[in-house]
């Protein structure tokens, strides 16, 4: 049995395969802030999606910044009690299983550039707009080479004159913040016209830096977001390059880190 989990700043998921392609069913409930807590809730939830039987490998993400060699969170905003915790060796211990731990957003992107929307291309750039906006570069089916890891979301831009990191204008936060409610709770098209520009700026930039054939986009935020009008914008702004990167939704959901997850744990072919 292969297992895969995703660890976000407020709801932790988990899979198992019996076969490393196919997921079988799921389980989610609520992160608990500290680790203690957490990395035992996360172990119950794995060992019941194991079904007892035995593990092969288990794999999938975490929110905040992954150190690769030890296996433990170097920064994570909405999980500080978590970081520089021992979470792959203590997964490792609970589970008897190698474990493979990664960023979340870098395993929702290798699930969408392998199975989803980024299939049969070389090199995808994965964005995701939520809470904040994360994201990762993949190149031939894996997450690419990196010294520390990727966070799209902490650019500086510029907008209107005011200056600071690309996700405190155009996350969920930021609308929150601006508007005083949720994003699924805003009709407002204008609201949504200045998102797309919003997103647009920081759309450009990862263009210019990762020149992706495609650009995919996913998180809870881009359900309202007009695809269209982003393309738009972004053709206008991006000037260097002849060809603009598709930019496409996702297409997996909350699956994009099981699959992802899948990969990393050394499951099926896709």
């Amino acid at each position: 049995m292969y297992l895969v989990f995703d660890v976000g700043g407020t709801t932790m998921r988990v899979a198992g395969s019996p076969d490393g392609r196919v997921l079988g069913d799921m389980s989610a409930g609520p992160t608990p802030k500290k680790y203690k807590q957490g990395v035992a809730a996360l172990i119950e939830k794995l060992r019941w999606a194991s079904g007892n039987k035995p593990i092969v490998r288990t794999g999938g993400g975490i929110a905040g910044v992954v150190e690769q060699k030890k296996g433990l969170l170097l920064a994570s905003p909405n999980l500080p009690d978590w970081v520089e915790k021992p979470l792959k060796n203590d997964l490792e211990k609970g589970l008897g299983c190698q474990v493979v731990l990664e960023n979340d957003a870098a395993v929702a992107g290798l699930g969408e550039a392998t199975v989803g929307a980024g299939r049969r291309k070389s090199i995808v750039a994965y964005l995701t707009v939520g809470t904040g906006i994360g994201g990762a570069r993949i190149v031939n089916g894996k997450i690419d080479a990196r010294a520390m890891g990727f966070e799209p979301g902490q650019q500086i831009i510029n907008v209107d004159g005011q200056v600071d990191y690309w996700e405190n204008f155009a996350s969920g936060t930021a609308i929150f913040k601006i508007h005083g409610k949720r994003g699924e709770n805003i009709k407002d098209p204008q609201v949504w016209e200045n998102e797309a520009r919003l997103l647009a700026i920081g759309v450009h930039n990862t263009c210019v830096m990762w020149s992706p054939e495609i650009v995919i986009i996913g998180g809870s935020v881009m359900q309202s977001v007009s695809f269209e009008k982003l393309g738009v914008l972004v053709n206008e702004q991006l000037k260097i390059f002849t060809k603009v990167p598709e930019i496409v939704p996702a297409q997996l959901g909350e699956k994009s880190g099981f699959y992802g997850g899948l990969i990393l744990a050394g499951g099926g072919e896709f």
